[in-house]
């Protein structure tokens, strides 16, 4: 995914709604060692790790 696609994900997974998107993706998770999302969305590994957790959290599952 690219950013944009990315960013339209999140927004589906946290119900539409684009002001949780955006504060998860500006929060530390703790899945993420503490890391902000947003810092990883540079690289395309980087928004492989925060589909990947993004699929977690639609599916229930967030560690």
């Amino acid at each position: 995914m690219d950013q944009a696609e990315l960013m339209a994900f999140c927004v589906r997974v946290m119900s539409g709604e684009a002001e949780l998107a955006i504060n998860w993706m500006n929060g530390k998770a703790p899945a993420l060692a503490g890391k902000r999302p947003l810092d990883l969305m540079d690289t395309q590994e980087g928004r492989d790790t925060i589909e990947l957790l993004l699929r977690r959290v639609q599916g229930g599952i967030y560690i």
